[in-house]
């Protein structure tokens, strides 16, 4: 609690700086100190930016599926790892136009609550993803680590324009899932997700084509092995003339 606490305090005086008036040397002198702080502050082992830093292992989460459920799955872009996405309000939907984006079903939209991790209880070192709030307001950021830790963060969002998030873990920290929980405003939808060093998820099913394949190959040997054997009996036949 009192890392959060020092975390909201540091980012608050942080923006401020930025903001100030003061001579540009002495504010980036503080600015660099300041964020040196944030950085320790937050936690040894899970750190959340307000903005974008973006990761060379990030992968986008592809959601324009179209359906609705109590759980919606996408798929990432490059590893194809599935990733899961709930809400404890109820159902949610992955609109098959426009944008990559968790929205809410029906009773559970705009919605204030979602959590979303790998499939098959696999692990991640970082995601980005951007929150459409309807109103300004304070929202709960909780990262679960894979023994059941949770850390939580709260920070403020603008109900106009985006609200980009970056959570990583250091120290050979791993992230097992992350929510974002409000109560005093609600998302239109949580969009632009992106994660970076997954790993031990669940894949992208084949849909059968390796079985598909593989009886394929069967058949033809066994085709192969037939006229071989027809081919063997003809040649003994006409040896035995």
């Amino acid at each position: 609690m009192l890392s959060s606490f020092c975390w909201e305090f540091g980012y608050s005086v942080w923006m401020m700086l930025r903001l100030s008036s003061m001579k540009p040397t002495a504010r980036y002198l503080l600015l660099g100190l300041l964020t040196a702080v944030l950085a320790v502050s937050s936690r040894a082992d899970i750190i959340v930016f307000p903005g974008i830093i973006p990761q060379s292992d990030g992968e986008n989460v592809l959601l324009n599926t179209g359906l609705t459920g109590s759980t919606i799955t996408g798929t990432l872009n490059q590893s194809g790892f599935l990733v899961d996405f709930n809400s404890t309000g109820g159902l949610l939907t992955a609109p098959a136009d426009g944008q990559a984006r968790i929205e809410g079903g029906t009773g559970n939209n705009p919605f204030s609550q979602l959590t979303f991790g790998l499939q098959g209880g696999g692990t991640f070192l970082g995601a980005i993803f951007n929150i459409d709030a309807t109103a300004n307001g304070i929202f709960a950021l909780s990262v679960t680590e894979p023994n059941g830790e949770i850390t939580t963060f709260s920070f403020a969002l603008s109900g106009f324009g985006q609200n980009f998030f970056t959570v990583l873990a250091i120290n050979d920290q791993q992230i097992s899932s992350i929510s974002l929980t409000s109560t005093d405003t609600t998302f239109a939808d949580v969009a632009q997700v992106t994660i970076s060093g997954a790993a031990g998820g669940m894949s992208v099913p084949d849909g059968g084509s390796t079985a598909i394949l593989l009886g394929a190959s069967l058949t033809g040997l066994g085709i192969v092995g037939r006229g071989c054997r027809a081919v063997s009996r003809a040649s003994r036949a006409s040896q035995s003339v």
